[in-house]
């Protein structure tokens, strides 16, 4: 279990999270929501320890901060929103740097079969001898994607996995991940745009306004005309469709007093 417990983070005497706590649990896919700017990716590099933090981040009982590097980094993925890459490298030598803590002098048969497994469960085998620097924006997300995967990491940590992704890859994406999830026990935590995913996919929704978390539920519990009004600042409706999934309709913006 992923377990943040008062969080607090700033740029200078300027406040970007405060008090932040909330659990993620193993087996679940944790969507974390909000605003822009309203520090999700902040938080999400707190996690990954790319910025120093008050408060504490904990893992299956133990201080994040305590982990030695080799050990969070074979135990834990983060994928970031920069699709660039330069790398003269094929999509099958960037995934396999994904089990980078655990390569020796040689690639071992394991390695080079577990590479070929999750392109093949991410049907993006065909690309396996491409550059990387070939591919479109949308297929380097997914291979990067594949990267973070190919270890099976306890704790996986993603923001925004599906923005180059168009509206078919990303529900055969949310599948996919969800499937890993519950399959596997991975803690899942990620950043969604698409509200209307994130209350279909998500086991378990945090929403972030004014720095601080507003909610944390089932989306069903958190998705209201409230929180639409008091987070995104506009008039919705809210309902229940055929398949027992939450919709929100944005109807209009409201003017902030």
């Amino acid at each position: 279990m992923l377990e943040i417990k008062e969080l607090n983070f700033s740029y200078g005497k300027t406040n970007i999270l405060k008090d932040i706590s909330f659990t993620a649990n193993p087996g679940e896919m944790t969507v974390l929501l909000g605003a822009n700017g309203s520090g999700k990716t902040t938080l999400l590099q707190c996690i990954n320890r790319l910025n120093k933090y008050e408060g504490q981040v904990m893992f299956e009982d133990k201080e994040l901060s305590s982990f030695t590097h080799e050990d969070y980094r074979d135990r834990m993925s983060y994928l970031d929103q920069n699709l660039a890459c330069d790398a003269v490298l094929t999509v099958f030598e960037v995934v396999l740097l994904g089990r980078l803590t655990r390569l020796g002098f040689r690639v071992s048969e394991e390695d080079t079969s577990s590479v070929e497994n999750i392109l093949k469960l991410m049907k993006i085998d065909q690309f396996s001898k491409r550059g990387i620097s070939e591919l479109s924006g949308g297929q380097r997300q997914l291979v990067f994607i594949a990267q973070a995967l190919v270890k099976n990491p306890e704790l996986l940590v993603m923001d925004e996995p599906t923005s180059a992704l168009d509206l078919n890859k990303q529900f055969h994406l949310l599948d996919f991940l969800k499937d890993e999830t519950h399959k596997n026990n991975y803690t899942t935590l990620l950043t969604l745009h698409h509200l209307d995913m994130a209350a279909k996919y998500a086991d378990k929704l945090v929403i972030i306004n004014d720095n601080k978390v507003y909610a944390e539920g089932h989306p069903k519990e958190v998705f209201t005309t409230k929180m639409l009004q008091d987070v995104y600042n506009v008039d919705s409706e809210v309902y229940i469709d055929s398949h027992n999934d939450v919709h929100l309709i944005a109807l209009s913006s409201i003017d902030k007093v």
